[in-house]
């Protein structure tokens, strides 16, 4: 192996290294993240020709993928039992597909310098449907100030930091003189520091604020898999058998606290609500409903809605008494697993497993009713729907003063993706300045502030559950920037990378 080859795989053993460490979004490994590129992006510039250097971007996909989503495969395993060795394969065969926007990166910064190359980056994201939405974003979830900058351009904003703090270094190191060196270093200074100063400042203002609050006693049972569980014990039983337990649990919540609402995760209730065609079925509803009447609380619970021939994943909220107040039909479904486009209908032959529900019309708000009298506006999100930053601004425009989340994260047991789920859906609250209770069968079940710190979690894989205390945005709180314009920063980095390109195209003319 010649000195070229061997400078090569050790700058993209670097970058993976570290990228590894920052993906696992957990302090001090944070701080990686302002570096971790710079490696790859010294190949990048020392790349002999445009082919070379998308080869780089190529390999370094692959290398990303396979430490930043090692879950992935176990959790397709899980749910599909294809082989994992099959799993991995796909996976590494299909990372420029999962991670598009190092190729395009690295195709911009070989034509259009390292600015167009950065902005590409951020219009890839925005553009290009991912099936793992990640972003290098995430990874500053630890920095408690810094993050809070997301209210203004959302996680693509935190992205653009790292970028940029990225190529800055790997500036100077290459200019290798001091001038360059110091305004390098100026610059990564300013963007650590300022969003930091920013995010101190916006973390006292919102300590400040107060109001009424939505107490919400969010319910883990660490019942999963209730296919395997209805094979075992039938399906009637087994979803008696759930209910049973998801009863119990809300009775202990109830002892324990004034609530307002009782919460019970995704797909909770695992068949139609309402839409009953036997007598056993209309039982089982009639128990979802004696929950609501025998606590005299509202009951907020993850089930299935059927519509003209279309099922839904829904939520429906219950008023004592068994009255409906609002029913939420999940928006953004997984691909593939719960939705698929009608050109891939003919394949469900060979993939049984693929998922038959519908997407519901997107933004929406319930309105809960308040043991103080008055009600919250309240914005439900479902599972993947917490990754999708467009709805969460959309429902805040609505009105929304909290979100309460319904998640079923079992099929990522043993692996970090349900924490990964839990940061995203974090994000959700920095970026509207919301409050958000989330409940999941097995974890995370939590109550997260507006400001995306964690306040109270269940011990994950136990039951039990959380009495959230969500302090309410008022009503006529100002709507944060992220809110206004949703992703806003990806259609401007488009554009700006087209500009840059297209005058590095008149220059060469």
């Amino acid at each position: 192996m010649n000195r070229r080859w061997a400078w090569r795989l050790a700058a993209l053993a670097a970058s993976t290294a570290l990228c590894g460490l920052y993906a696992t979004v957990r302090a001090p490994w944070q701080w990686l993240g302002w570096f971790a590129l710079v490696p790859w992006l010294l190949e990048l510039d020392a790349a002999e020709n445009p082919r070379t250097a998308l080869a780089d971007a190529w390999l370094f996909s692959v290398a990303f993928a396979a430490v930043a989503l090692w879950w992935l495969p176990g959790a397709v395993h899980d749910y599909t039992s294809a082989p994992l060795a099959a799993c991995w394969a796909l996976q590494l065969l299909l990372a420029p597909l999962l991670e598009p926007q190092l190729l395009i990166f690295a195709a911009a910064r070989r034509y259009a310098g390292r600015a167009a190359g950065v902005l590409a980056f951020l219009a890839a994201e925005w553009l290009l449907p991912k099936l793992v939405p990640d972003t290098l974003g995430f990874g500053l979830y630890p920095s408690g100030d810094i993050r809070q900058v997301a209210d203004l351009g959302g996680v693509p904003l935190l992205t653009l930091l790292v970028l940029s703090t990225n190529e800055a270094l790997a500036f100077a190191i290459r200019a290798r003189r001091l001038r360059p060196a110091l305004l390098a270093a100026g610059a990564c200074a300013g963007a650590v520091l300022l969003p930091a100063l920013y995010g101190h400042l916006r973390r006292q203002q919102l300590a400040a604020t107060s109001g009424p609050t939505l107490v919400a006693g969010l319910v883990q049972t660490n019942l999963t898999h209730y296919e395997a569980l209805a094979e075992r014990e039938g399906t009637y039983v087994a979803v008696v058998h759930i209910l049973e337990a998801l009863r119990a649990l809300s009775r202990r919540l109830a002892a324990s606290g004034d609530l307002d609402v009782i919460v019970w995760p995704e797909t909770a209730y695992p068949t139609t609500f309402g839409e009953s065609q036997s007598p056993e079925g209309a039982e089982l509803d009639a128990v979802v409903e004696s929950t609501a009447t025998d606590l005299s609380l509202p009951l907020f619970f993850g089930t299935f809605d059927r519509a003209e021939d279309r099922e839904y994943n829904a939520a429906v909220l219950l008023a004592p008494g068994g009255a409906r107040l609002g029913t939420y039909r999940k928006a953004d479904l997984f691909p593939l697993t719960e939705h698929v486009p009608a050109w891939l209908e003919p394949a469900r032959r060979f993939l049984p497993w693929m998922g038959t529900w519908s997407e519901g019309p997107g933004a929406a708000v319930l309105h809960f009713p308040l043991r103080a009298g008055g009600s919250a506006a309240v914005a439900p999100l479902i599972c993947y729907d917490a990754m999708d930053a467009s709805l969460a601004a959309a429902a805040r425009r609505l009105g929304a003063q909290a979100f309460l989340t319904l998640s079923n994260d079992a099929w990522f047991s043993g692996t970090p993706a349900a924490r990964l789920h839990l940061i995203g859906a974090a994000f959700r609250s920095i970026e509207t300045r919301l409050p958000q209770g989330r409940a999941t069968p097995s974890g995370l079940t939590a109550s997260i502030s507006s400001t995306g710190d964690v306040l109270l979690q269940a011990d994950p894989e136990r039951p039990g559950g959380v009495i959230a205390e969500l302090a309410l945005a008022p009503a006529d709180a100002p709507l944060t920037l992220a809110a206004r314009w949703g992703q806003w920063l990806g259609p401007v980095s488009l554009a700006c990378a087209s500009a840059l390109a297209a005058a590095r195209r008149l220059r060469r003319r």
